[in-house]
C-alpha cells in the first residue's frame, strides 16, 4: 500500500492525533499564515492513515473489495486499489503479499529466534543500516535493513561464520549473499544447512 495522495482533503484524514494536530496548525496560523503550509505537508508524510485505509482487496469492487456497500465507508478507501489490491499481488512471488507470507511462515517456523530470540545489534555507529542477531541456544538468524535509497555494503558477522543462506528478502529471493544491501532491502539470513 502506498500513502493516502496529497489531492485527499484534510477532512477525510480520522485520526485524533492528526485532527488536532491540524486545530493546532490553523490556531498557530492565525499569527503566522505559512503553518498551514507547513502543517498540510507534515499531515501528508506523518499522519497513522496512511497505514489506516481500508484493506484493497481488488481493483474489481467498489472501495477494494472492503466493503459490499455502494455508498460511503466510515474512511475512504486508498484510490490506489485500483492497482495495488491483495488480488493483484497474489500470484506475484515478489509482491508485497509474498513477502509478508514469507514472514509469517518464518515466524511460525521459528518463532524460538524470531518471538524469545535474545536480540544483539551488530553495528551501532551505522545509520544507513540496521543489522542485527537473534540468538536462541545454539540456533541465530541475521536481519539485515537498509534504511535508504542507495547500496549499502553489507558482510555478515564472522561470529556467524559466513554460514548463512538466504531465508527471506523484500525484494526477492536471488539466494546471493552479496556485499551490498540493495536500497529499501530487508533480508533474514539463517544458518545454512
Amino acid at each position: 500500500m502506498i500513502n493516502i495522495d496529497k489531492s485527499v482533503a484534510l477532512s477525510e484524514y480520522k485520526d485524533c492525533g492528526t485532527i488536532g494536530m491540524w486545530e493546532e496548525v490553523l490556531n498557530a496560523a492565525k499569527t503566522d499564515p505559512s503553518m498551514i503550509e507547513k502543517g498540510v505537508e507534515g499531515i501528508h508524510m506523518l499522519a497513522r492513515d496512511h497505514a489506516r485505509t481500508p484493506m484493497q482487496w481488488t481493483s474489481a469492487a467498489p472501495h477494494g473489495g472492503f466493503s459490499k456497500t455502494t455508498g460511503e465507508t466510515w474512511m475512504r478507501a486508498n484510490d490506489s486499489y485500483a492497482t495495488i489490491n491483495a488480488a493483484q499481488q497474489e500470484n506475484d512471488p515478489d509482491s508485497s503479499l509474498a513477502f509478508y507470507r514469507a514472514m509469517l511462515k518464518l515466524r511460525k517456523a521459528e518463532s524460538d529466534l524470531v518471538v524469545r530470540g535474545l536480540f544483539e545489534l551488530v553495528d551501532r555507529e551505522n545509520e544507513q543500516t540496521f543489522v542485527f542477531v537473534k540468538r536462541a541456544g545454539s540456533k541465530a538468524m541475521l536481519v539485515a535493513l537498509n534504511f535508504t535509497a542507495d547500496f549499502q555494503p553489507f558482510v555478515v558477522p564472522k561470529a556467524l561464520g559466513g554460514q548463512v543462506a538466504l531465508s527471506v528478502s523484500s525484494l526477492g529471493l536471488d539466494g546471493v549473499v552479496s556485499d551490498e544491501l540493495r536500497p529499501f532491502e530487508a533480508r533474514i539470513f539463517l544458518p545454512s544447512a
